[in-house]
Formats: structure tokens, sequence, C-alpha cells
């Protein structure tokens, strides 16, 4: 089963609820079509959108210049093993790289056409075709499927590398339109105007192909959100041909049932077994190739700007985020090394930096009382007082920053060290 995935993302949107979800799916065995739902992160709409911009844009020009080394190491003799293995080596490594980047980038690369191509060159190259009726392949022929997989690995690292390339372009565009169309905090002139006209006057005069006939593909689904919620749930994964044809069957079994005068269904009974569920309609799409992402980008821009969501920069960490709850909302919901929200920590460092600010003052009204009863008596009073102030209020902006602790501080206020 080389063209189903090992693993894939699925993104999930709740445009109704400013919701969008992500989830993360790992096949149970090489054998089955059944997969397991890993993990689900839940966002404000729009959240997976900016983080994955912002990260794969400081991320993806050194990984982009890694995979140009490996181009350059490429060679075209498909029977020097020490050289292929080298060379897929650092391909496996680029995608792991990647894939720390976001998840989204992490349910790329199991269908990846490298990845594809290597695998029927080691199917020939480890002679795995003798497990199956292989009677009718000779070594001459072995050699030429290898010599065909490898050049087709070649020429399909060359065309993912300037793929990666296109994508460094694509997310700065998409960062540009994010700061012009949906950053409340940028372009002050624009804080009347819905995202819709911000778009317009972007598209109007600064990129005039930006958003236009771009494929944006999407399935509207109806689920039962507390199955969804369920973290251990499996699914089967399947392509569109499969979905053609069990909607084919489905409508033959339905007509089959309705032509019947007696149905030995229970129509009242379905009716009640759902009185006290909940439905919600989302948009799933599913990512299992470069393309994919993008598309993700451009429907998730276009749902965020049709539904005038202004993000801003989070007033602790700095970083783009989209409301949660309410759309004056100043802090994100990431989690710092900390363990705590951005809100938590924000509030955290205000408590420290005012109890830091008291110690200061009590410290400097102290100092400058010392000063003044000294001052006759003591010439150099004035300039040892000058000389701890200053101190001090180093001191202060350390201790505000973190590099310094609170019982460091207290002791160069207390002339201790």
């Amino acid at each position: 089963m080389l063209n189903e995935p090992v693993i894939f993302g699925r993104f999930i949107v709740n445009p109704t609820q400013g919701r969008e979800y992500f989830e993360i799916y790992k096949k149970i065995s090489p054998d089955s079509n059944q997969y397991r739902c890993l993990e689900r992160t839940q966002t404000a709409l729009g959240q997976h959108f900016l983080d994955f911009l912002e990260n794969s844009e400081e991320a993806l020009p050194p990984i982009i210049d890694h995979y140009n080394k490996v181009f350059k190491y490429l060679d075209k003799d498909y029977l020097d093993q020490t050289k292929i293995h080298t060379t897929m080596d650092f391909i496996t490594r680029i995608y792991e790289n990647l894939s720390g980047v976001h998840p989204f980038w992490r349910s790329t690369f199991n269908l990846s056409p490298v990845l594809t191509s290597y695998k029927w060159y080691e199917f020939y190259y480890l002679r795995e075709y003798m497990n199956f009726d292989a009677s009718d392949i000779t070594e001459a022929d072995r050699d030429d499927k290898m010599q065909n997989y490898w050049e087709q690995v070649r020429k399909n690292i060359m065309h993912e590398l300037k793929e990666l390339e296109e994508f460094q372009n694509f997310i700065s565009s998409m960062r540009n339109a994010v700061t012009f169309c949906l950053d409340y905090s940028s372009f002050p002139e624009f804080s009347k105007l819905h995202t819709q006209q911000r778009a317009y006057l972007y598209q109007s005069h600064f990129d005039s192909n930006f958003m236009r006939n771009q494929p944006i593909q999407n399935i509207f689904n109806l689920s039962d959100r507390a199955s969804a919620l369920n973290p251990d749930r499996k699914i089967h994964f399947s392509n569109n041909n499969d979905v053609m044809v069990s909607s084919i069957i489905s409508n033959a079994n339905y007509y089959e049932l309705i032509k019947k005068t007696k149905t030995s269904l229970d129509f009242s009974a379905l009716a009640a077994s759902l009185e006290k569920t909940s439905i919600e309609t989302t948009t799933n799409l599913d990512i299992t190739t470069l393309e994919d992402i993008k598309t993700i980008c451009l429907y998730t821009f276009s749902l965020l700007v049709s539904n005038n969501v202004h993000v801003r920069p989070c007033k602790n960490c700095g970083r783009l985020f989209s409301p949660y709850n309410r759309k004056d909302e100043l802090y994100c919901s990431r989690i710092q090394t900390n363990s705590k929200t951005c809100r938590e920590d924000y509030y955290d460092k205000q408590i420290h930096a005012d109890e830091l600010i008291r110690y200061y003052r009590t410290a400097y009204k102290r100092e400058n009382a010392r000063k003044q009863r000294n001052i006759i008596n003591k010439p150099s009073s004035e300039k040892e007082f000058t000389q701890w102030a200053k101190k001090a209020k180093k001191a202060l902006e350390k201790a505000k920053k973190g590099d310094l602790s609170f019982d460091e501080f207290k002791k160069i206020l207390d002339r201790e060290g």
C-alpha cells in the first residue's frame, strides 16, 4: 500500500463557533486502512495558520540551504550504495527538521514522491520481489528498474527543492497579507474598515494576483461532536474514487429502502436516538502533500477575512494571535516554557515587577535619607549615593528581565553584593 500515508493530518474548521482543530492520524498496521488519532489541538479560528506562517518563515531558509547542499551531492550512479544511503539520510533528516517546525509539515512527507520512488528502488535492490511470483524478472530487468527509480528519486528531489523555495515566497506573501488585511495593530488608518475592505485594498494596490484562481477544495462534514472528541477514535482513509463509489452504493440502498411498502426500519426510534445528540457542521481538509498546506492557508485566510477576524500581537510574547473568546483580547493562549499561558505569565511578571519596584523605592528612600544625614560630616556621601543609584537602577532592569533573581537583586540594593 505505497499510495497510502502512514501518517496524515486532518484540519477541521467550525466557522460558526470560531474554532478549529488539527488532528494527526497514524496507520494502525502496514496492511490496514484504519488510522488512529494520535493528537488533537483546538484553537481559535486561524491560529494554526498564524503559527505555521511565523514558525516556517524563520525555520525554512536554513532547511532549504541544507537541501541545496544535498542536491549538489546527488549522483547519477544508482549502484553506489554509500552515496545513495548518505543522500537519503540527509533527506530524512530534512523531513524530520521540517516536521518539528509545525504539525502541518509533519503530515506531508509520508507520500513524498522522493520517498515513494526510493521505496521502489529498495524493492528491487533488496530483491523483495522474490517474495512474490517474480520468475519473469531477470537481473537485467532488476538493474533497469533500479536505474529508473533512482533517476526518479533524483528528479523528485529537484522538484521538491523547487517546491520548498516557492513555498518560502508563498509564506512571505501570506505574512504580508496577514499584516495588511488582518493585523489590528498595523495601519491605524484602517481600524474602521472590515477585513474584506482591507483585503480588497491589498489585492488592488499591492498584489493583483493574490487569492485569485486558487483551487480550494474542501469537504463539508456532519459529525457527532461527542464522538469527534474521543481521543482514541479510529477512522478509514479514503480517496475521492472511494467516496464516489460509496455514494453510488448508498444511493442504491436508499432507493431500495424507500421503494418498500413495509420496512423493518423504525424511523421513530431513529429520530428519538438523535434528540439529545449534538451535531455540528465542519469543514474537513486532509493534509498529505505540500499543496494541501497551501490550500489550508488560503482557506483559513479567506475565512478570517470573510468573518472580519482581527489578529494582533500578544501583549506578553509579541506573536500574532487570533482572539479565542473576545475581540479585544490582549493575550494569546500559547503555553510558555514555565507551563503557564501568556495571560498567566504576564500577570506573574507584573506582580514580580511590582515587588521589585516596591523594594527599589524603599531602598532608594533609605539610601537618600542616609545621604542627607551624612552630607555635612561626610562629603563623599553625594557621590556614593549617585553610584549606588546607578547600580540599583541597572539591577532593577536586569531583575525585570529575569537576569537577576530577587535575592540577588536585594543583595545589590542592600550593599551586600
